[in-house]
């Protein structure tokens, strides 16, 4: 049996808004570990890898904020600034050898 759901069913907008955020969260976590680790790259073949990782984490953040915007209405700027705060009350713990 399928359920259909409507787009205004609130439980299924508050659902999809809280996706969205972990998926801004964990993009934007991902690309500052990854520049916070650029110092430990033993040469620069290194930290060519990991600054292109920490771009395409930007670049896979940057879709996220905005379908997050366009699904709710928020400002982009809004919603990065959610996505800071999140990641400010649960930081990630730094990249270390």
């Amino acid at each position: 049996m399928t359920t259909a759901v409507t787009a205004d069913d609130a439980r299924y907008l508050q659902t999809v808004d809280r996706l969205l955020q972990g998926q801004a969260y964990r993009e934007l976590g991902a690309a500052r570990l990854f520049e916070g680790g650029l110092s430990l790259a033993p040469d620069e073949r290194g930290r060519r890898l990991i600054t292109a990782h920490a771009a395409e984490e930007r670049a896979h953040y940057g879709a996220v904020v905005a379908v997050w915007s366009r699904f709710s209405g928020v400002s982009t700027t809004e919603i990065e600034a959610r996505a800071e705060e999140r990641l400010s009350r649960h930081p990630l713990p730094p990249a270390s050898s």
